[in-house]
């Protein structure tokens, strides 16, 4: 009886496992469930299918259109009707595909949309509103947020774009912001980062040693120096992470703002790790492809 009972958890488990990731194919619950007792059975009676997805026959019923038009399954003729499973590799590669089509054409129209928005849309002027002269602070509060910040403030960069990034955020910054880093790198804007050595003090990691000259400049420095990570644009604007450890971009609240002093503060203390570094920066190229 126990290791019968054992089975029968282990069976439903395996179903609710099952019908969990049907659904993510934009399946309801009702039609995930009919859907795995038709991949079981191969092919049935909707009265036979209704007792084993425990689906009411007439929810049965409702609920084979979509699988249909899903191309999941399809109907046999006869008395009674018969339901039978297409192949599952091929009909939820199809579900896959026509789901990356519609994403496609949304965002083409996303894309038409903001254009015209651009055109049409005229954003009132800050001057009345907004001091220029006073500081201004602002919390960036997630990952969304703070990559478009970040995209904001690197296409803006005239001269300069100096960062002091943990060792485990580089390699996220640099994928992440490709183009961006490419466009100021070609437009003239020196681009300098900083971040920490290893545990075993290897000057460069493997990731960047293979990366031809011209580009961007970096250098590392031991942990203990760099306690503060930041984006520095121009001088005029930074980002400050409020928890620098490891993790993700955006996996904390980070600061933004144009206050001249705490900027001048941490301009210099990265011209001093800069400069106490004696041999002389790699530079990274930023190519086509990331």
């Amino acid at each position: 009886m126990d290791s019968k009972s054992r089975i029968t958890r282990e069976q439903f488990s395996e179903k609710e496992e099952i019908i969990e990731l049907l659904t993510a194919f934009g399946l309801t619950n009702n039609q995930a469930k009919i859907y795995e007792a038709i991949i079981k059975l191969g092919a049935a009676s909707v009265d036979t299918i209704s007792k084993l997805s425990d689906v009411r026959r007439e929810d049965v019923y409702r609920n084979l259109p979509r699988l249909e038009e899903m191309g999941l399954v399809e109907r046999l003729m006869g008395t009674p009707m018969t339901i039978r499973v297409l192949p599952i590799k091929f009909a939820l590669s199809d579900v896959i595909n026509r789901e990356q089509e519609k994403a496609k054409k949304r965002i083409r129209k996303l894309k038409n949309n903001l254009q015209e928005a651009l055109t049409v849309i005229k954003p009132r002027s800050q001057k009345q509103e907004f001091d220029e002269d006073a500081a201004h602070f602002a919390l960036i509060p997630d990952k969304a947020v703070l990559y478009t910040k970040i995209s904001g403030m690197l296409n803006a960069a005239k001269n300069e774009i100096d960062m002091a990034v943990s060792r485990s955020k580089i390699i996220e910054f640099l994928s992440s912001f490709h183009d961006l880093l490419k466009k100021a790198v070609e437009s003239g804007v020196k681009v300098r980062i900083i971040t920490e050595m290893t545990d075993s003090h290897e000057f460069i990691p493997k990731f960047l040693e293979t990366a031809k000259n011209v580009g961007i400049e970096f250098k590392t420095c031991n942990p203990e120096r760099l306690l503060s990570k930041y984006l520095l644009i121009d001088g005029k604007q930074m980002i400050l992470a409020t928890k620098p450890g490891k993790g993700h971009l955006g996996d904390h609240p980070d600061l933004w703002t144009d206050n001249q002093s705490l900027i001048n503060h941490l301009k210099n203390d990265f011209e001093e790790i800069w400069k106490s570094f004696k041999i002389e920066p790699t530079r990274i190229k930023i190519t086509s492809e990331p």
